[in-house]
């Protein structure tokens, strides 16, 4: 079995609440999250439920990450459990680090969790969901006001 060290899903949608982000946030959020995790974000992987500018500007943030989106409500979580579920299936995986507070991404970490992957959420105070956050290994919160301090 192949393996890989860490995979990080990133909601910006999530994380910055709402789908359309100022282009300035990206490497904003880039940066808070990689001094959050010990060790840096690993392989990372951006979803949006928008396409067209968000995705120019989220791969801008994130340089080198796989930028994936799929549209409708829950998109940018469809899309990045299913970029792991396609490309990581088969894979032994050190840790999972999700970028969001979304329920949505419980059925995937409990997964990967069952297979020894530790499982790191970061997520807005009062945005993470209950069965996440009891799922999870660890849990980081985001500094309250992170987006003016860090965008200063």
């Amino acid at each position: 079995m192949r393996s890989i060290d860490k995979i990080s899903l990133i909601d910006h949608e999530n994380e910055t609440m709402g789908p359309r982000a100022q282009p300035h946030m990206y490497p904003v959020l880039n940066q808070l999250l990689t001094a959050l995790v010990p060790g840096g974000l690993g392989h990372v992987a951006v979803g949006t439920s928008c396409g067209g500018s968000p995705i120019m500007f989220a791969a801008n943030g994130f340089p080198g990450a796989r930028q994936v989106f799929e549209h409708g409500a829950d998109g940018a979580e469809r899309a990045l459990i299913g970029y792991v579920e396609e490309h990581f299936h088969d894979f032994q995986v050190g840790e999972i680090v999700i970028a969001s507070g979304d329920g949505a991404f419980v059925d995937i970490a409990a997964k990967y969790q069952s297979r020894g992957t530790k499982i790191t959420v970061i997520a807005n105070r009062g945005t993470l969901s209950h069965s996440l956050r009891h799922l999870a290994d660890e849990v980081i919160y985001l500094p309250t006001d992170w987006q003016l301090t860090y965008a200063a």
